[in-house]
């Protein structure tokens, strides 16, 4: 994954990384469970690694909601080599749900319906209409929880807003997201008529605390989320492009 970063969002990042690091503060974080100090230790000692079309690669490694792990490790880099998201992208790029901001100091548009931040557009996907296409346009374990997790389940607005995002793209852009398998069984039955008409999806499973390998729906789609690892053990990454 190629990131970049200023002297200037260094300084930043060094700043936030000590405010962050007080005994107190990381104590606390370690007793409620936030923080497993061991466990990202043991990350950097011996890295998760996933494995996408016969290439071995090391997982994503840091503190936020111990990325290391869960399938957050997986999803970001592949995410961000798909879209070559790096600290230079901006106004051509388009996250639906707030994710990537909280490991990097990225100033892409954020669309995500209910959690606030810098450079977050608080609205549905569905109802989402800039005036101007990107370049690419990305989501990490957010499309899970469309039509799934509303007030109203309705199972095919997924499939609505992943139509509505593709009319967002330029010519020649990329749609690269991906889902946990299991956690909404609606996007299951999704992918076996790839009912959203991705180009390409790649199919990882969890097979150890620190390893994923690429395979495909039907060796995935009974998989269960949140056993027997935390959250998913199964991911769907969706490709479309114009």
């Amino acid at each position: 994954m190629r990131i970049r970063y200023t002297q200037t969002e260094k300084k930043s990042m060094v700043k936030r990384f000590l405010r962050e690091i007080t005994p107190l503060h990381v104590l606390y974080r370690i007793l409620i469970g936030d923080i497993d100090l061991l466990g990202y230790i043991s990350a950097w000692l011996t890295k998760p690694t996933y494995t996408v079309k016969g290439t071995v690669r090391n997982g994503f490694i840091h503190l936020y909601n111990n990325t290391f792990t869960n399938e957050r490790c997986v999803e970001i880099p592949i995410i961000c080599n798909l879209a070559k998201i790096d600290t230079s992208t901006g106004d051509d790029v388009l996250e639906v749900g707030n994710v990537l901001s909280h490991y990097f100091p990225l100033s892409h548009d954020i669309v995500d319906k209910f959690e606030k931040g810098n450079n977050v557009i608080n609205t549905d996907i569905v109802e989402y209409s800039p005036k101007k296409q990107y370049r690419a346009i990305v989501s990490i374990s957010t499309f899970e929880h469309i039509g799934f997790d509303d007030d109203v389940i309705d199972q095919n607005k997924v499939i609505e807003a992943f139509n509505h995002a593709k009319t967002l793209l330029q010519q020649d852009g990329i749609v690269a997201i991906t889902m946990p398998i299991g956690y909404n069984p609606h996007i299951t039955q999704h992918l076996e008529t790839n009912a959203f008409g991705f180009s390409e999806m790649i199919f990882l499973k969890r097979i150890s605390k620190k390893q994923w390998i690429e395979t495909s729906l039907s060796d995935v789609k009974n998989i269960k989320y949140d056993s027997p690892f935390p959250r998913g053990n199964a991911i769907v990454v969706g490709i479309w492009r114009k």
